[in-house]
Formats: structure tokens, sequence, C-alpha cells
């Protein structure tokens, strides 16, 4: 508003939201860290002097981000495997504010549920989220390992978005070879 520096209350009040993001319907829950994101993003600018693309940046190593990209990516796997008129949440969407708060440990979990679902996705597609996982994983610098279950903060939710965007748009899907 009036291009002011938006509070930090006000940022954490929606962050604190959109982590708890299976409260709401898909339509709500979409809008809302759509929101969310764009106020992250205003806020890292004002105070960090910094700018935060809501499009997918694959060069970004931060922890959070990098945890948030994972998520859309388990999210996305699971989605793969359902039926067209299947209405339910993944695991990856279940346990995300348990992920927020501990990702290191309920990563395993969602990676152990998520066995069964990469056995009924299709070769090609099983090897792209694999190599994506796989990729996202190596980008973890060596001082994050210290500190790898610590609670995520607010870039988390911007990964995860921008990820899921670019999956979405089939930027990443796998392509049909002729």
């Amino acid at each position: 508003v009036d291009k002011q520096r938006i509070p930090r209350d006000f940022v954490e009040a929606i962050f604190q939201r959109a982590n708890h993001f299976i409260a709401y319907s898909r339509g709500n829950r979409d809008r809302l860290i759509s929101t969310a994101c764009a106020l992250i993003s205003k806020y890292y600018r004002d105070y960090h002097g910094g700018e935060i693309k809501m499009e997918l940046d694959r060069n970004l190593d931060d922890r959070s981000y990098l945890y948030g990209r994972l998520l859309a990516v388990y999210e996305q796997v699971e989605r793969r495997t359902y039926d067209y008129e299947e209405n339910r949440e993944p695991n990856a969407i279940r346990y995300q504010t348990a992920f927020s708060q501990h990702p290191a440990t309920v990563r395993k979990v969602i990676e152990e549920q998520l066995l069964p679902y990469f056995d009924r996705l299709k070769v090609k597609d099983r090897l792209f989220y694999r190599k994506e996982i796989e990729e996202i994983s190596n980008m973890f610098r060596a001082e994050d390992m210290k500190n790898i279950n610590k609670q995520l903060d607010y870039l988390y939710l911007i990964g995860y978005w921008a990820e899921r965007a670019a999956l979405r748009k089939g930027k990443n899907e796998p392509k049909e070879e002729n």
C-alpha cells in the first residue's frame, strides 16, 4: 500500500496461515499461497534488497527454497498416479506442516511412502522425477547439513510454488520421444 514496507508481522501471519494449507480447499489454498508468496517477495525486496522471482530459479541453493521444491516434486509424483476424479490429498500435502518444522525427518517418511507411487509411474516419468529429486538434493550446501532439520523459513513457500508451477506448465515434464 502506497509503496510502503510490509510489516514483518503481516508476512509472519500469512506465512503461518499458508504453512497450514491442508485446512483450505484447493482453490483457496492456491490463492492463499500465491498471496503469501507475493508478500514474501516484497518483504525480501524491502528488507534484504534482493529480488525473489516467482518463477523457478534452478540456481538458488537456499536450504528452505530447495526443501520447498522437493515438496512440490513429491506432491506431483503422487498426483501423477491418481485417476482423473480422485480428489484425495497426497502425502506431501498432508505432512506439509510437519515438513516445514522438521524437514529432514519428514522427508524420509514422505519418500518411503512414495515408493509404491514410483512403481506405478511410467518408466520415463519415474526417471524424470528421480532425476529431479536428485538434482535438488545435490544442491544442498555442506553448511546446510549442520542445520538440516531446522525449521524452514519463508522461502520454502516460494520454492514450492515455483517448482509446482513449472511442473504444471510442463517445462519440466518428461518429453515423449519419437
